[in-house]
């Protein structure tokens, strides 16, 4: 135990992999190196940063390109001399306007709201202001950015936007407003902000790690009865974490039976949402009604094959991917199969990350209703399909949130005590 105690001592932080489970002994980091796992290759923490100055400029650059997008012109849509506009936020309104509330306000707080939210917590984060702020609301700013990182959805919104133009510039003369050109710059720097927001040194500022009680640990954090808070990556013993309050737990509570319940919502709401009309074209006050593959079959006529293929895979490979793949991890886990861990712990990764990316089919939708407004010749009108696919995405998101990857670890431990 002593010679435990002086290796650990050696070492500057002690963190739990959120992936495998396995605690890394980390040394001193220089500001461009990553810590990864040893097991499963997973970021562990990276070096500390410097980067407040880069975060506030970011974060204020962003900020005044978002208000400017707001208050010009995106697009510009004419035909036979009938002129349409729209703004950044005519593509929640559109959606009011045909009673689709719920997703007009989902559109509102992805593409603007929450971005907002997240530059001025990350600006008052990294100023000197933050020492003004009560500890509770440094904790409560600091958890939002990054719970509500993944649910900020602006550059999804940019490429719907490109993919909108593709499709009705064989239509109509389009053009572009000074909210386009500043909601591309409002999504660079936002982007810029987010990458350059470093997790440790938020969390150290507000309590450093070493105010807290270190526990030598080796191997997997499970085995020596400690858990790695997911909220800020603390090692602890308790049931609630110290310095965030979050609740600690060595594996998430029913995670096979969350898993499986948001799965089969989302694969519920997979069916209508492609069998349903997710717009209508109403050309002459004759509607037609059009799928996602009726919508994909359109562009391939038209030639535009690398816009057909991107919605394809978006709108209906990746949903129906994700769902498989993360149901394969629900019966791998109950079944405690041997599996290829770090094969699975990969698939994972990359099924989290593209998961929102399904959205960009509802933008399109979203744009192209609120752009072709001529009334009495052409509209676009939003289809219920859209509603069906917007709770499909969400129900997967939250579905690939609810599985604990270090179950599939699990299983390693398992198959050894058998043996």
């Amino acid at each position: 135990m002593l010679n435990l105690l002086v290796k650990c001592w050696k070492y500057r932080l002690q963190v739990v992999c959120h992936l495998c489970d396995h605690v890394s002994n980390v040394p001193e980091l220089n500001e461009n190196q990553v810590a990864v796992c040893r097991v499963c290759g997973g970021h562990v923490v990276e070096g500390a940063k410097h980067d407040d100055e880069k975060v506030i400029a970011f974060a204020t650059t962003a900020s005044i390109l978002l208000l400017c997008s707001l208050l010009f012109e995106l697009i510009s849509f004419s035909r036979q001399g009938l002129v349409q506009s729209m703004g950044l936020m005519d593509v929640s309104l559109v959606m009011v306007k045909h009673q689709y509330e719920p997703l007009g306000a989902l559109m509102a707080a992805t593409i603007t709201m929450l971005p907002a939210s997240l530059l001025l917590f990350a600006f008052f984060l990294h100023t000197p202001l933050r020492r003004l702020l009560p500890t509770s609301l440094q904790i409560f700013m600091t958890k939002a950015i990054f719970f509500c990182k993944d649910w900020s959805m602006p550059e999804i919104f940019l490429v719907a936007v490109l993919v909108s133009l593709v499709k009705i510039t064989s239509l109509a003369d389009i053009g572009m407003g000074l909210s386009f050109w500043a909601y591309i710059g409002f999504v660079v720097f936002f982007l810029l902000t987010m990458l350059n927001i470093h997790r440790r040194n938020l969390w150290d500022s507000i309590s450093h790690h070493s105010k807290y009680p270190q526990y030598p640990t080796r191997g997997r954090a499970i085995d020596s009865d400690v858990g790695g808070c997911h909220t800020c990556d603390l090692i602890t013993k308790e049931s609630e974490c110290p310095r965030c309050h979050s609740a600690v737990h060595t594996r998430n509570p029913q995670s096979v039976q969350k898993t499986l319940a948001w799965l089969a919502t989302a694969f519920m709401l997979y069916i209508p949402a492609n069998i349903a009309p997710i717009l209508i074209t109403v050309f002459l006050n004759s509607p037609e009604p059009s799928t996602i593959i009726g919508g994909v079959a359109v562009l391939i006529e038209h030639g535009s094959y690398p816009i057909a293929i991107v919605i394809f895979v978006a709108s209906v490979m990746l949903p129906l991917a994700k769902i498989a793949a993360f149901a394969l991890f629900c019966w791998v886990v109950t079944k405690q199969k041997n599996i290829c861990r770090l094969s699975f712990t990969q698939i994972y990764m990359i099924a989290e990350f593209l998961g929102k990316w399904s959205m960009i089919d509802v933008y399109v939708v979203a744009v192209l209703a609120a752009l072709v407004q001529l009334s009495g010749m052409m509209e676009i009108v939003p289809g219920v399909g859209a509603v069906y696919f917007s709770l499909m995405v969400i129900a997967s998101m939250i579905a690939a949130h609810s599985f604990d990857p270090k179950l599939l670890w699990d299983l390693e431990q398992k198959h050894a005590d058998k043996e």
